[in-house]
């Protein structure tokens, strides 16, 4: 038990010695030194993945396929196609649910690299994200297999 009091009163005057410590303390500029913002139009320091790079023409191409609460897995997979993706590197998910019906949301997917252009079509706006590969490779844990 005195063990564990003088722990603790170690660790709070340790806190309250750090706590004198704060950017207060940093010298001001004078009014002669000028404080540099960073630049709107400045680049960003990292190129993007080859996945970011295609991002928006995989949303272009899910944009114009997007038919509000009827995706068609196989238009927007030839559309993917015809707009220079990888027919191997695609996944979906089925279009149709048990019963036959359209599905609400479809997800499609495209590999590259260790990465997935991942996106949704059907009901409400197309999205889509880049996402790290799942560690079987693929991008989506059951695809459609037709």
């Amino acid at each position: 038990m005195r063990r564990q009091a003088a722990l603790l009163a170690a660790g709070i005057v340790a806190a309250l010695a750090l706590g004198g410590c704060s950017a207060d303390e940093a010298p001001a500029p004078s009014p002669s030194q000028s404080v540099a913002e960073p630049s709107a139009s400045a680049a960003p320091s990292e190129e993007p993945t080859p996945a970011e790079a295609r991002l928006q023409q995989f949303a272009d191409v899910l944009a114009a396929t997007d038919v509000a609460g009827q995706p068609d897995g196989d238009a927007v997979v030839e559309a993917l196609v015809a707009a220079g993706f990888d027919a191997a590197a695609i996944e979906r998910s089925d279009d149709r649910d048990v019963q036959g019906e359209p599905v609400a949301l479809m997800t499609v997917a495209v590999r590259i690299d260790a990465e997935c252009l991942l996106g949704q079509v059907g009901q409400g706006a197309p999205t889509s994200v880049v996402v790290p590969a799942l560690g079987t490779g693929t991008c989506l844990v059951a695809p459609y297999v037709p």
